[in-house]
């Protein structure tokens, strides 16, 4: 059981990072927009609020996705399990949570930092 744990542990780790990985990346190809949208008279909370919400709306899509495949593989592994239930709505519900909140920080953090930057310095970028 611990090492099924620890194997748990390890890819959920690596779905994070690769979470927060992806995200950053997206969001830190858009510095230009995000400039232009300052340069026309958007706030740094415009800005951000705009990036949270599609980037969560695509998390959202996959985990919708991923939850419904998951239910499904549940009910075919039941008869490999002994004691244990295969759909637990509470550890569905927990890493949902988990994957939401990483995909919210890495969209949040890189989008803080294009604000920060110049509009016409991110305008000129290329």
């Amino acid at each position: 059981m611990a090492l099924v744990t620890a194997f748990a542990a390890v890819a959920l780790l690596l779905a994070l990072s690769g979470i927060y990985g992806t995200m950053s990346y997206l969001t830190s190809r858009r510095k230009r927009e995000i400039g232009i949208r300052m340069a026309v008279g958007a706030t740094r909370q415009q800005v951000i609020s705009l990036m949270m919400k599609r980037a969560l709306r695509w998390t959202i899509s996959g985990l919708l996705a991923g939850i419904g495949l998951s239910f499904s593989a549940a009910r075919w592994s039941q008869s490999l399990l002994f004691e244990v239930p295969a759909q637990d709505v509470k550890v569905f519900v927990a890493a949902a949570l988990l994957v939401l909140s990483a995909a919210a920080a890495a969209t949040f953090i890189p989008s803080l930092r294009a604000t920060r930057i110049d509009p016409l310095r991110a305008i000129r970028q290329d």
